[in-house]
């Protein structure tokens, strides 16, 4: 079944306790609620501690909308919109970062809210009586904590390197400031949290708790964390794990996938949505966004609308994105808007010329993935966002094999079982390792388009470089500085304790 979000992630008590200390949370001035002391004392308000800290992930700051920064700094993509259009986002596409970017200060932030309600969580829960709270299900939650704590820190030191690390909570520390520590003591936490976690998380889950986080997840982000610092025997084992546990599947079409309402077994963790309410850019309404920034701008082009009401063009394709895919590959047809092209919704024509004049469209192919059955089109919808789903796993598996052995049989099963639900062939017999590696990267590149993976792939393999020669607005990248973000000037004013990046100074 697909992991989707079945309990609801608005918590306007739990926020309200939060908020304060969280904005300013680099400073560690604790809260003057008298409210926080007071509400944690059964079972019910245990799990909203928690269900508050898995809410972070699907705000405006992170994958409600903020995601779509990691797409633009992906060779296959660019900001197609005119600069003046979302500034803060053409900045990061032409690698013309400042400290003062609103997009890297909104991911920033959202991380260490996430960690310091994570830190509520862990410091309240194991106070509540064993009468009010069954152990069982207290340990389980201490370890939904303590991996959603993980998964923060994970996205902090991929993204910005070294940071501060935070373990008690806003609210009851006296501390003037923390300053950053090293990326192996991040590293360090980041598998600390997630193996202490997965005792007690379950593999599955059922009824309303289906979407929470599983043994997994964990070890499935703890393989990549592990990957991220070159320790690929440490990753193999626990990939595994994952693969023998005959929990999770390859989807039988590869457009389940991006079509909200479908059940399948292949996500592992996903950020979830809810289409309810109003207000599309409001942290109130429980919708996903990312879809409307992403879908082809322009009101005299009705192919994914069935009103005036589009997608915001803020991503179109590389004139090199066709190349990649190989004859049959499914996966095209799914990703892409191609002139000429009829939605499989509308029945409209893809017709390039009538989006406007308000964006560069160099290569006339728009993203089509998410936007099957309009969805995406009045930003109300409830599709989920997949952070890691079994062709993931599997890739991952090939992946490390090759590094660790060669290219093996193992490693040529597990890419292989991801073409064949494409369409295309087997890869290829003789390659060698270095071979083989390109081919796992381009196979994770046309299985994961526009799903806000490449960057990663990019960073964590430093290959950008190379990846960026001749792509649209690219020339400005530096291997030496921008791998990183710099840390928001924001955070260095509130907390002086804190020392920028190495090439923003």
């Amino acid at each position: 079944m697909k992991i989707m979000k079945k309990f609801s992630l608005i918590f306007t008590i739990i926020f309200s306790l939060f908020i304060g200390a969280c904005e300013d949370i680099l400073n560690q001035e604790p809260l003057a609620n008298p409210t926080v002391g007071s509400f944690y004392t059964n079972e019910l308000e245990a799990t909203l501690a928690v269900n508050a800290v898995y809410d972070m992930l699907g705000s405006t700051l992170m994958y409600k909308r903020g995601v779509i920064a990691l797409s633009m700094m992906e060779d296959h993509m660019y900001k197609a919109t005119p600069p003046a259009d979302g500034p803060g986002y053409s900045e990061i596409n032409e690698f013309n970062i400042d400290p003062t970017n609103p997009i890297i200060l909104d991911w920033y932030t959202g991380l260490y809210i996430g960690i310091d309600r994570a830190n509520i969580a862990l410091e309240k829960i194991p106070l509540i009586p064993d009468v009010e709270l069954d152990p069982v299900r207290r340990s389980r939650l201490i370890a939904e904590a303590k991996f959603l704590r993980g998964l923060y820190y994970f996205n902090l030191v991929k993204l910005f390197g070294e940071v501060p690390i935070i373990l008690s909570s806003a609210s009851n520390t006296n501390t003037p400031g923390v300053a950053k520590s090293t990326e192996a003591d991040v590293w360090a936490q980041v598998e600390t949290d997630f193996n202490d976690a997965l005792p007690d998380l379950p593999e599955q889950y059922s009824g309303n708790d289906i979407g929470r986080a599983t043994s997994g997840a964990a070890k499935t982000f703890l393989a990549k964390a592990h990957m991220w610092q070159n320790e690929h025997d440490q990753a193999l084992p626990l990939l595994e794990e994952v693969i023998n546990s005959n929990i999770y599947e390859l989807s039988d079409n590869y457009v389940d996938l991006f079509v909200e309402g479908v059940d399948t077994n292949e996500e592992i963790f996903v950020v979830g949505f809810n289409n309810n309410g109003t207000g599309s850019f409001s942290n109130v309404n429980e919708n996903s966004l990312w879809q409307r920034y992403i879908g082809v701008r322009g009101t005299g082009n009705q192919i994914n609308a069935p009103s005036g009401l589009p997608g915001f063009g803020f991503l179109m394709a590389t004139d090199n994105i066709t190349d990649r895919y190989e004859p049959n590959d499914e996966r095209r047809y799914v990703n892409l808007w191609e002139p000429g092209k009829v939605s499989p919704a509308t029945g409209n024509t893809f017709n390039p010329v009538a989006t406007g004049t308000l964006g560069r469209y160099p290569t006339d192919i728009g993203v089509m993935k998410w936007w099957w059955n309009n969805q995406g089109w009045n930003g109300d919808t409830g599709i989920d966002l997949s952070l890691t789903r079994y062709a993931d796993v599997l890739l991952l598996h090939a992946e490390v094999v090759n590094e660790i052995s060669g290219p093996v049989t193992a490693a040529y099963n597990s890419i292989n079982l991801v073409r064949d639900r494409a369409g295309v062939d087997d890869l290829p017999l003789g390659l060698n390792q270095d071979e083989f590696f390109d081919a796992v990267l381009d196979e994770r590149a046309n299985e994961f388009e526009f799903e806000f993976q490449r960057w990663w792939d990019l960073s964590r393999t430093k290959t950008a470089e190379e990846a960026f020669v001749g792509a649209e607005g690219k020339a400005a990248f530096d291997p030496q500085k921008h791998y990183k973000w710099p840390i928001p000037q924001q955070a260095i004013q509130r907390n002086t304790s804190l020392e920028q990046n190495s090439f923003y100074k």
